[in-house]
């Protein structure tokens, strides 16, 4: 008997014969969660099922031969089946864990044919592969630099964060000194060193499935602090490593003074991997100076009137004070205030009424207090600064020297206790 093409495509599909999808190969897929009885009857009843459907024999025949085609995919869908626990119990204390066996189906690792393998991983066995990115291809860490704020003595804590790979050394932007503290606030990250083979939570506990492992830590003689958990966070100071791991508070021990911090991961650094991001903030517990205080006053840009007394003087814009005589000498009174002592004094003029003196002369004094200032020399140069009361008298000025009509008080700078002067920068 001849089959004719359409009997076939048209047949009745029996009860035992199940009908081609259309296409037969759709060239996508799509996974499916689901719940079946644990029990290896029941689970046996489910791979028999599948099998059931990767056999030709169940589905409808064509010329075409597409139930050949079905099967086949069906075979491959068999093959990515995987029997997990529905509600997966958290990885006890002190557990080793096989990634090989639990997370193959969420992390994996891939190769080119050059041999370049990179980390993929997904939230969930349905979702697409992601791949992480490299050291090289994330956020260059970051150190800060010039300009950063400092803690002042007596202060509020003075907060810095850092953020630098597992090799490298991360630097606080200040130095401390004994009685000082610093608080670890945060830190987070991993790392790996070349001399040991798991990677290393901030604590220094092994980091495996997104967690830090309890019950994990090691020391190393080979790590810089040897009887410190092995790639955990930890400071440097005047030669000794301190934990810095988070929440940790370190006092700077008597004896330091001014001495710089580094951070690192507690390994060798060559050929580890992995970064860090910490808080670091720091108090400065030293005596601040009792009223101490400066100021900076630059006749260029500003006249400060208030502390240049002497009538018979004038104020030019870009140059300072000078006296609109042509010649003699030119005199002026600071009035830098009362209930002060002057520490540190500094002025710059152009001449002093004196044959060795030339323009641009800077006087720099320390010994100076008010009242009853003590005249001292610098050099050659005579200074011509003496107390009058509440007044920094500076006389002597030449403003006819050497053929340089004006001579010009340019700046004056000062530092003391007690009460400030009301204007000025503070420097």
């Amino acid at each position: 008997m001849t089959i004719k093409k359409n009997q076939i495509a048209n047949q009745v599909v029996s009860n035992s014969v199940i009908p081609l999808p259309v296409p037969a190969d759709p060239n996508k897929w799509i996974c499916v969660e689901m719940m079946i009885p644990d029990s290896l009857g029941h689970r046996a009843a489910f791979l028999g099922a599948i099998s059931n459907l990767a056999t030709w024999r169940v589905w409808q025949r064509d010329l075409d031969h597409n139930a050949a085609v079905v099967a086949d995919l069906w075979k491959k869908a068999r093959r990515s089946i995987r029997f997990v626990d529905c509600n997966p119990k958290p990885v006890p204390s002190g557990a080793v864990v096989n990634l090989e066996s639990l997370m193959s189906d969420l992390v994996r690792v891939i190769c080119d044919d050059s041999g370049k393998c990179v980390l993929q991983y997904r939230c969930d066995v349905c979702s697409d592969w992601i791949t992480a990115a490299t050291l090289a291809q994330a956020t260059n860490p970051g150190q800060p630099s010039g300009g950063t704020p400092q803690p002042l003595p007596g202060g509020s804590p003075q907060c810095y964060d850092l953020k630098f790979s597992a090799n490298s050394l991360a630097y606080l932007p200040t130095n401390v000194s004994a009685g000082d503290t610093l608080t670890i606030s945060a830190a987070s990250g991993a790392g790996n060193g070349s001399t040991d083979s798991h990677w290393k939570c901030v604590d220094g506990l092994n980091f495996a499935l997104g967690a830090c492992i309890g019950g994990t830590s090691a020391v190393s003689g080979s790590s810089p602090a040897p009887s410190l958990n092995i790639g955990e966070l930890v400071a440097l100071i005047d030669g000794t490593y301190y934990e810095a791991k988070p929440g940790s508070v370190i006092t700077v021990p008597g004896g330091v003074s001014n001495a710089p911090v580094v951070f690192q991961g507690n390994w060798p650094l060559s050929g580890a991997s992995g970064s860090y991001e910490m808080s670091v903030c720091v108090q400065n517990n030293q005596t601040p100076p009792v009223g101490s205080w400066c100021r900076f006053f630059d006749f260029t840009s500003i006249s400060y009137a208030a502390i240049v007394t002497d009538p018979d003087n004038d104020w030019v814009a870009g140059l300072g004070w000078n006296h609109p005589s042509s010649s003699g000498d030119q005199s002026f009174n600071l009035a830098i205030g009362t209930n002060l002592t002057l520490t540190d004094f500094e002025f710059v003029i152009d001449h002093l009424d004196d044959g060795t003196s030339d323009a641009g002369f800077v006087h720099d004094d320390t010994t100076l207090t008010n009242p009853g200032f003590t005249l001292t020399t610098v050099g050659t140069v005579t200074t011509a600064v003496s107390a009058a009361g509440t007044y920094l008298h500076v006389a002597g000025l030449r403003a006819n020297w050497k053929g340089i009509p004006n001579g010009y008080l340019r700046s004056f700078l000062c530092k003391g206790t007690g009460t400030p002067p009301s204007v000025g920068v503070a420097c």
